[in-house]
């Protein structure tokens, strides 16, 4: 499937891509190897990067998605080609649709931070990086959705938050303590020197 090439049917939007036929030159065998190792490579590289990624054409569909996009977000293969509109991560954990037009038309990258994303009654959150991308001819070729998992990170920042405000409800009680106990010994003192 990954060494497809697809091309649109006659007759709409909604019909099925079907692959283009290759034009061979003759003793064109050495560059179409090599075009399928180039092709294989850039896939390796895909799949080995740190974060969830994901590419969707100036049409909306959905032309790449790396391995660790299928296993958190529940995509296949059978999802390259498809309408990025008619996935759920297109709209959970934030609405992407909206932003691709807003990052292709003002031609700069947009960042989400921190969105957050229910999986029963799991939460993630994740750091999005809409980056658009423009061809040789310089109109926009596709977009690159990029998830980075923060989930850990920001789970800790809440744990230092709430433990920031024990320790301050803590001092606030011990300051008042102390405050009664200076109380308590100068009324002490008094008493001393009446007696």
């Amino acid at each position: 499937m990954r060494q497809r090439i697809f091309r649109r049917r006659p007759g709409g939007s909604t019909t099925p891509y079907q692959p283009a036929p290759l034009k061979l030159r003759p003793g064109g065998l050495g560059e179409m190897q090599s075009v399928a190792r180039n092709r294989q490579l850039r896939d390796l590289i895909l799949d080995a990067s740190p974060g969830a990624a994901l590419a969707v054409d100036a049409e909306g569909l959905v032309v790449l998605i790396n391995n660790l996009a299928r296993g958190q977000f529940g995509l296949t293969a059978n999802d390259i080609g498809r309408p990025f509109r008619d996935l759920e991560i297109s709209y959970r954990p934030v609405e992407l649709r909206s932003l691709i037009d807003q990052a292709t038309h003002e031609r700069r990258t947009l960042r989400v931070n921190g969105a957050e994303r229910r999986v029963g009654e799991d939460v993630q959150f994740f750091d999005i990086l809409v980056q658009p991308l423009v061809g040789s001819s310089g109109l926009p070729a596709a977009t690159s959705i990029t998830f980075t998992d923060v989930t850990v990170a920001t789970q800790l920042k809440a744990e230092v938050k709430r433990v920031r405000e024990d320790l301050e409800t803590a001092y606030e009680e011990l300051q008042s303590t102390n405050e009664e106990l200076e109380t308590a010994n100068e009324e002490l003192q008094s008493s001393i020197e009446e007696l």
